[in-house]
């Protein structure tokens, strides 16, 4: 029988938090799963500690050698997978008890529904909760269409990696996930879901976002202009199919996109001690307005992201 579930974990250097992350699946005790775990030319322990997990899990191998991007290994593990339904876990992450029992029972009552999305607990590198991440849409099983989430999630990605549960025939019909997009193929992805099918989201943190210095996001990011070009890239790519007419809404979305992509290089910056001008950023705020700001704060999470990362500091985890 074919697995209700296919779980892709890339992996590159991770036996810091790789066994905390292989013990949240093994924790679901769900027989029904399967986990495919792609690494990318590891030199520490990831792969012993994968292969001592495959006593506990449905748990299958693939070392493709170095290819040095975890968007080409998640969008080959998906291609891999049997699972009618896939999502993510990576390494640095990890779930909680009541994850898949929770999940497995809203596809059962929702079954049309293509993407499943929830909060995530925000974690510092000793695993201590420092926040909540969530997402701005109406809760529960009501399908909500493309326009309602696009709407949104057009301004700036408020999906944690670990939340999406996503059906594989969806996955298939989008052209996957961007390997140029090293920083955004995630945002990328949910929105082209969020095109073809019915989204729905569930209120609840079943899992958890760790915030540490070690991060490959993190370590990539000093690219500044290729990471603000990516941001435009998906945007475009999304903006031009989303369907609304109402020209003042799609105004009001551009606006607080390229504010939100303003704040993220300065954030950027900071993180990295560097010194950036403040003055397109202070300009594109300016000239949002009240209803502006607002969408901007709902839409980009900023308090959250921000709070989580601040709190990462004082506690000497970041």
């Amino acid at each position: 029988m074919s697995p209700w579930l296919s779980v892709i974990v890339p992996t590159f250097n991770g036996e810091a938090y790789l066994g905390q992350a292989l013990e949240s699946i093994a924790i679901q005790r769900d027989p029904d799963i399967e986990v495919i775990a792609i690494d990318d030319g590891s030199s520490d322990a990831t792969v012993a500690i994968l292969q001592q997990y495959q006593s506990k899990l449905p748990l299958q191998v693939i070392e493709r050698g170095r290819v040095g991007s975890w968007v080409a290994n998640s969008d080959y593990g998906v291609r891999q997978a049997g699972g009618e339904y896939v999502c993510f876990l990576h390494q640095d992450d990890f779930w909680y008890p009541e994850r898949l029992t929770t999940l497995r029972e809203c596809v059962r009552h929702a079954p049309a529904i293509d993407l499943w999305l929830h909060p995530v607990w925000y974690v510092d590198a000793r695993g201590q909760r420092v926040g909540r991440w969530t997402c701005p849409l109406p809760s529960g099983t009501t399908a909500l269409g493309a326009d309602v989430v696009l709407e949104q999630l057009l301004v700036q990605n408020f999906i944690g990696m670990p939340a999406p549960l996503f059906r594989r025939e969806a996955f298939l019909a989008t052209q996957g996930m961007d390997a140029r997009l090293w920083y955004l193929a995630d945002w990328d992805l949910w929105m082209s879901l969020a095109q073809r099918g019915a989204t729905a989201y569930v209120p609840h943190a079943l899992a958890a976002f760790r915030i540490h210095a070690a991060s490959q996001t993190l370590r990539r990011g000093r690219d500044l202009e290729d990471l603000r070009d990516q941001h435009c890239r998906v945007f475009t790519r999304h903006f031009s199919q989303w369907t609304s007419h109402n020209q003042r809404l799609r105004d009001e979305v551009r606006e607080a996109f390229e504010a939100s992509t303003d704040l993220n290089i300065w954030l950027m910056s900071r993180v990295q001690g560097r010194a950036s001008d403040q003055r397109q950023l202070l300009w594109r705020l300016a000239r949002l307005g009240p209803f502006g700001w607002r969408r901007l704060w709902r839409d980009s999470r900023i308090g959250e992201r921000s709070i989580a990362r601040l709190k990462c500091r004082w506690r000497g985890a970041l």
